[in-house]
């Protein structure tokens, strides 16, 4: 059919004139020692790059066991750990936090925040999930499935202050991971599905009291200004809206992307899909629905608004713009620019000033797209709806080209190769609207049961992988077709970028993605992974969680109070783990497991591990 042609290759496309004009004014960045991981994506530009070298991609090939420990929660797995002072912090499903020693692996102690099991019916849309801690002077600061936001005492496990981010008894949750800059904590929510109204909110890093609000969609105008940061740009906002949208929420709801950017003193973030899923169900006649699928850029300590950018107008595909952030300084043009970069659901790459929303670039980075016919480089690389796609007014369906192409998965810069990391998916879903449809608990105005009226579009080279983008030119520079979607990346100055796959946990080549080491898992490294070091010796840590057999594959070796080595077996179901490298004082400790504490790792349902250098023993014949 014609429609199923209406697609944009990913040819380069040209940068826009247009840019908000903005006095940009810098902040003091959050402090991060070399060998550290005090926050979700390491330090404030989220480039989940790390300058140690000790591991690199010559010795790579040695990397063994350091140490695991089990984690017995069930459900989703999408914590990031960070290493602060020796220590080793992860949170886990229904929102725990573990400390353990980054050396050892030895469990110091556990917070629970004991979340309601009941608000599974009500308030989760996806999984009982938590993507991480966040730490500043001292202390951690998390967010809760029930909504709120905790910190304690990062020594001793006990807590400083609470507080609740949303409004009481809505089914509003916590799944990422709050960040913090200048004092200042940062969190937003999900909820869309529940036709909830999404908003950022910040709150002061000591005390835990809230310093501004500001909502990602209008309310009800008959009620007025909400007395918010937002209100001076609701009024432009609800001018996007049609009907009674407000009755069912709007969405927008700030998930998971967040970052805090000290250049400019901001709080740039990604939005949410809109509520309910097809446009002309919550916005009769049309209208872009600001702020839903946009990136948002506030002033960190007022959330006064500065700019933002939507990435896709009238959303009506689940395209939520909350995937990961990383700014970066990069030379386009012979000029230096601070930018912000992301790549959504949509399957477009955007490289955008941070401090203007002026986009420098945008192209596909997948092979085609039939949402869009093109981008308006006269407004800023405003994107082109491809008018057959809006299935709530044609009644028809469409199947969305693509799908899913990044969601939360974290990403990874390394500015000693100049690429960015990232595993993508290139597929495609049908969708069929019907006002008032679930699917399970979800209010999507979706019938999940039909299909469209039509055959689903054949995809050439379909499927998932992970990719070496080049923010610059815009062009793929290698791609690793054992990669996945599925896992978050992490690179270090030592030539390597770690990627979770399958059961396995893998080291490419930042430069070339040559694979240079992998070690079995026994089930997904779906969270990104990190790198620290303690005592002269650098150590790769991350969380493995998800079904999978219950006894370990491969050569796992543990460390208490003295290393030990255990023989291959099957596979471990999920454990944390972390790694550290064979040289100097590390190699040596590493050695110096004596053989005759080979033993085997208990079975676990969950686990942190560590790898470092090679392991002094071998598989048992």
């Amino acid at each position: 059919m014609s429609r199923l042609m209406s697609m944009v290759g990913s040819g380069t496309l040209v940068v826009s004139a247009l840019f908000a004009s903005l006095q940009i004014s810098a902040a003091p960045p959050t402090p991060v020692k070399a060998g550290e991981w005090v926050t979700h994506g390491r330090d404030d530009s989220e480039q989940r790059y790390s300058p140690l070298k000790q591991i690199n991609a010559d010795n790579a090939k040695q990397l063994g066991l350091a140490w695991y420990a089990d984690l017995t929660e069930r459900g989703q797995w999408q914590s990031t750990p960070i290493m602060v002072d020796g220590r080793i912090y992860v949170t886990t499903p229904w929102s725990k936090v573990y400390a353990f020693d980054a050396a050892s692996g030895k469990f110091l102690w556990k917070y629970d925040p004991k979340v309601p099991r009941e608000i599974a019916a009500t308030s989760l849309c996806c999984n009982n999930s938590n993507r991480g801690v966040t730490y500043w002077q001292g202390k951690l600061i998390w967010g809760t499935l029930d909504g709120r936001l905790i910190a304690i005492d990062a020594k001793k496990g006990t807590k400083v202050w609470e507080t609740l981010t949303i409004p009481e008894g809505e089914p509003m949750s916590i799944t990422g991971a709050p960040r913090v800059g200048n004092g200042i904590v940062f969190i937003g929510q999900a909820g869309a599905e529940f036709h909830q109204r999404g908003f950022m909110s910040a709150y002061d890093a000591k005390t835990g009291k809230q310093l501004w609000k500001f909502f990602l969609v209008p309310g009800n105008p008959a009620k007025g200004p909400d007395g918010a940061a937002s209100d001076s740009v609701m009024e432009m906002a609800a001018k996007t809206w049609k009907g009674d949208w407000w009755k069912t929420g709007g969405g927008a709801t700030p998930w998971d992307g967040i970052l805090y950017d000290p250049q400019t003193d901001s709080v740039i973030f990604g939005t949410g899909n809109g509520a309910p899923w097809p446009a002309e169900v919550r916005s009769p006649g049309g209208g872009d629905n600001l702020f839903t699928a946009s990136i948002v850029a506030l002033e960190a300590k007022t959330g006064k608004y500065k700019w933002h950018y939507q990435t896709v107008p009238m959303d009506n595909f689940d395209f939520d713009n909350t995937s990961p952030l990383t700014t970066a300084d990069l030379t386009i043009d012979g000029q230096k620019k601070h930018v912000v970069m992301q790549i959504p659901k949509n399957g477009v790459f955007y490289v955008i000033e941070a401090g203007t929303g002026k986009v420098i670039s945008a192209k596909l980075a997948v092979p085609s797209a039939n949402w869009l016919t093109g981008f308006d480089k006269d407004k800023n690389w405003a994107p082109i709806l491809n008018p057959d796609s809006n299935f709530g007014k044609t009644g028809k369906g469409w199947f969305v080209v693509p799908f899913q192409t990044h969601v939360w998965y974290p990403q990874s810069y390394n500015p000693n190769t100049g690429l960015f990391y990232v595993g993508i998916r290139y597929a495609t879903y049908g969708m069929v609207s019907e006002a008032g449809a679930k699917m399970g608990n979800q209010l999507l105005s979706i019938n999940v049961a039909k299909r469209p009226e039509y055959a689903p579009p054949k995809l050439e080279g379909a499927g998932q992988w992970l990719t070496a983008w080049d923010p610059v030119t815009q062009k793929e520079v290698w791609r690793a077709k054992e990669g996945t979607a599925a896992s978050g990346t992490m690179t270090t100055a030592g030539n390597l970028v770690f990627q979770g796959s399958g059961r396995n946990f893998i080291a490419y080549r930042a430069d070339t993605g040559d694979k240079v080491w992998s070690a079995e898992t026994g089930t997904a490294v779906a969270a990104g992974s990190i790198t620290y070091q303690v005592g002269g010796t650098q150590y790769v840590a991350a969380v493995a969680g998800g079904p999978g057999p219950r006894r370990p594959t491969g050569c796992w070796c543990t460390s208490s109070v003295a290393p030990r080595c255990c023989h291959r077996h099957r596979r471990p179901r999920p454990r944390r783990h972390s790694i550290r490298l064979p040289t100097s004082a590390a190699m040596r400790s590493w050695r110096v497991a004596s053989r005759s504490t080979r033993r085997t790792a208990p079975a676990a349902t969950r686990v942190v591990a560590a790898w470092a250098g090679s392991p002094n023993c071998a598989p048992r014949r």
